[in-house]
């Protein structure tokens, strides 16, 4: 059997053991329901209004507010704006710098917001626009001749302008999402690498491995188990997080920040970077136990590294450019809390980004064949928790 059938083999058979598990079903279950609680029951108990602060400045607004209040009460949305007239764009600009309005009118053409852009857009600036668009199909109606339907169709009808920039997303609002992003990789990272931790201490202390080992590699055998529990892992985070996004979309329960393309691939891909670097090492310290008790002390320094790369993605957000924050990211432990929050702040070049990348793919290939030694050497010896070293040094690899 070549070594990537037998991984895939072994992928395999974990996502199916764990997916039909009742302690993956029950997690599951608490999980997603708890996530509904969140977003959902906060609409349905609390009968909370969101009030839209809109700024008006000049003339050929009304038409547009009025467009947007029917809008509202067509989807029957608890929602109301609420509407301030500014003497000129500058007091606008001023207002809503300040945080005085969510969105300024100019002259029925010219939208004034924060922010724009990122993958949910602002609420308040989709309503403006469908208001906006709404009018000018009542204008088309009036006068067939006087523009293009497919032009006026394809295209918003109101120009934004964003205080920070075009397209651009406001630093303190990239802060929160990227750190908030930071909390669920902590919690994704050490909830994973625990599966694969217990899975193979269960295995071993059943002697369910004593079978695996008589057709599979020891390497095969890791390999195959951070690979299926990663993927059923990121299947239920994945689905735990369209949950939420959905429950607040449709509940309008929470006021949802915009979420900038660059964080969110960064997020990506130091999510699967990060549960890889500790996965392996979980499963290899899983290995140096025969009881729960006993995998729990293995994994502690591993643990404390992990509440360490936790901890650094402070200082991070305090000082992005420090010394500390530049050391931080190109060490492979540190770098999946630090790297994605430098990115949300705009204060990495992105030749640093792709070092740090590098190092933690070479890392992770260094500590498969490490741990995968380790991994062999602990598997089938019994009697108690077995040393790291002595683990690798009696191992056959």
């Amino acid at each position: 059997m070549n070594s990537w059938k037998a991984i895939r083999l072994i992928t395999g058979r974990e996502i199916r053991e764990r997916s039909r598990s009742k302690a993956f079903l029950i997690s599951s279950a608490v999980t997603f329901l708890l996530v509904l609680a969140v977003t959902v029951l906060p609409a349905v108990l609390g009968g909370r209004t969101t009030t839209h602060e809109v700024g008006v400045v000049g003339v050929g607004n009304e038409a547009i507010v009025a467009a947007a209040r029917a809008v509202i009460e067509l989807d029957d949305a608890d929602e109301e704006l609420a509407l301030t007239t500014y003497p000129d764009a500058s007091a606008a600009r001023v207002a809503l710098s300040a945080g005085e309005a969510d969105a300024v009118l100019v002259d029925g053409a010219l939208l004034l917001v924060q922010r724009s852009g990122g993958f949910f857009g602002s609420r308040i600036q989709s309503l403006l626009q469908q208001a906006a668009a709404s009018v000018r199909i009542d204008d088309l109606l009036e006068d067939p001749g006087s523009a293009d339907v497919l032009a006026l169709l394809a295209s918003e009808p109101l120009t934004v302008e964003s205080l920070s920039g075009e397209n651009a997303d406001e630093t303190g609002s990239r802060a929160i999402i990227a750190y908030g992003g930071m909390i669920l990789m902590y919690v994704a990272v050490l909830t994973y690498g625990a599966w694969t931790l217990t899975g193979v201490t269960e295995e071993k202390s059943s002697r369910v491995v004593e079978v695996l080992l008589a057709t599979v590699a020891p390497r095969h055998l890791l390999a195959g188990k951070v690979l299926g529990i990663g993927v059923l892992g990121l299947a239920q985070f994945v689905l735990t997080i369209g949950i939420a996004v959905t429950g607040i979309q449709v509940t309008g329960s929470l006021d949802l920040p915009e979420l900038p393309i660059d964080s969110v691939v960064m997020l990506s891909v130091w999510f699967v970077l990060g549960y890889a670097l500790f996965s392996i090492a979980y499963g290899a310290a899983g290995a140096l136990a025969t009881a729960a008790e006993d995998a729990q002390s293995s994994a502690m320094p591993l643990t404390l590294v992990a509440v360490v790369g936790f901890l650094a993605s402070f200082q991070a957000l305090e000082d992005p450019e420090g010394t500390l924050a530049i050391i931080t990211t190109y060490v492979p432990v540190t770098a999946p809390f630090v790297v994605p929050l430098r990115v949300a702040l705009a204060a990495i070049a992105w030749w640093e980004v792709m070092i740090s990348i590098l190092v933690a793919i070479l890392t992770i290939a260094a500590l498969v064949r490490f741990g995968g030694r380790v991994y062999a050497g602990g598997l089938l010896k019994t009697g108690g928790r077995v040393g790291w070293k002595d683990a690798f040094r009696s191992s056959e690899l």
